[in-house]
């Protein structure tokens, strides 16, 4: 018995059952041996006939293509590799001191001035935006010094604490040094040369 299947190419939504047929026997006969065969013909309306047997005098043999398989490729999952620049290590300083006035030192200035002199290893890092501040007795005096010196101006007399700070950009103290006592002598008015009456 002659099987075939047959359809219209202008009326494919109506025969989507023929189609997933024709999909059907094109798997089957792909699957058959090599030595069968297919037909193919058109009718007088156009619509293409396919068939395993020759129906009709016009009918002409052809060969579906070949079935090719492609074996499975393997994939290797590597690892996704992460550039890893390791951050560098925060900038230290190995040695910030008050060199001058040495600890104990007494200061002979009628106007209270006292030059500082700090001692800072390395250097202070001005690429980072370090800076110095001082403090007089615990409190902040000066702000903002980016070099290795400063002075202070109109001290009481007496005695006092000098200390210093390395701040970061952000404020952040980074460093302190040791404080030093000093000891202010200013001339008073009271002890004035006294004049001849």
């Amino acid at each position: 018995m002659t099987r075939y299947l047959s359809i219209n190419l202008w009326e494919l939504k109506a025969h989507t059952m023929k189609l997933q047929q024709l999909i059907v026997l094109t798997l089957l006969l792909g699957s058959t041996s090599s030595h069968a065969e297919l037909y193919k013909w058109f009718d007088e309306e156009g619509n293409i006939h396919y068939s395993d047997t020759p129906p009709h005098k016009d009918a002409t043999p052809i060969t579906p293509p070949q079935l090719t398989t492609t074996p499975a490729l393997k994939v290797t999952r590597t690892p996704a590799v992460v550039d890893h620049i390791p951050a560098p290590p925060p900038f230290s300083y190995s040695e910030f001191r008050i060199q001058s006035p040495g600890n104990d030192e007494t200061v002979r200035n009628n106007e209270g001035n006292v030059s500082l002199q700090f001692s800072i290893k390395p250097n202070l890092n001005s690429e980072l935006k370090h800076s110095l501040s001082v403090l007089l007795d615990g409190k902040v005096v000066k702000r903002n010094i980016t070099s290795s010196s400063t002075s202070l101006s109109n001290i009481d007399r007496g005695t006092h604490t000098i200390s210093a700070e390395i701040h970061s950009s952000s404020g952040t103290v980074i460093r302190r040094s040791s404080p030093v006592t000093i000891h202010v002598h200013r001339q008073s008015s009271l002890f004035n040369n006294n004049k001849a009456p």
